[in-house]
């Protein structure tokens, strides 16, 4: 009885695996850009950002929102140049040929199904587009729709634990 048990789990999750779709894609041109070895500046737009789709997250976050908003930019930046083998976020270079782009439309944290009460998921739905700076034209756009990973007791690190995650998923498009 408990090989059968063990079976139809393996398989449920084999299952859910076979058929759960990509939260990341890419939705225009491509990400050869990413293989480049050239420099790229990076800006977040998280001016129409909301939390659960109905709050302002600014409004939402009062005191902390500075702080949660550096974890998740300092987190995708740093992510994003460790697992490069091409193109690097470098803000500070006169000479960069790209430029990125991440718009946070929306942030939300589930309750966790399993484990300790009030370690959810932290979730974004983002749209990030790579332009080239020469031609002001957009190379790649990238969507994320309800991506989640960083399961944290702490905003803060849980939203940047979600954007390290995301930088990490864009480099398996």
């Amino acid at each position: 009885m408990k090989r059968i048990f063990t079976l139809a789990l393996a398989l449920m999750f084999i299952g859910t695996a076979c058929f759960a779709k990509s939260k990341v894609k890419v939705t225009s041109g491509n990400t050869n850009c990413l293989k480049n070895s050239e420099v790229a500046t990076v800006e977040f737009d998280f001016s129409a950002t909301t939390w659960h789709e109905k709050e302002d997250f600014k409004t939402w976050c009062k005191e902390d929102y500075e702080k949660r908003v550096e974890a998740m930019k300092s987190s995708f930046e740093k992510t994003f140049n460790e697992k490069t083998k091409g193109l690097r976020i470098d803000n500070n270079a006169s000479d960069a040929k790209y430029k990125i782009v991440v718009v946070v439309k929306n942030l939300d944290r589930t309750q966790a199904k399993w484990g300790n009460w009030g370690q959810g998921t932290f979730l974004t739905k983002s749209v990030i587009t790579v332009y080239d700076k020469s031609t002001g034209e957009s190379v790649c756009e990238i969507v994320a729709d309800d991506y989640g990973t960083g399961k944290d007791y702490n905003y803060a690190d849980g939203l940047g634990k979600c954007f390290q995650g995301l930088a990490e998923e864009i480099f398996k498009l």
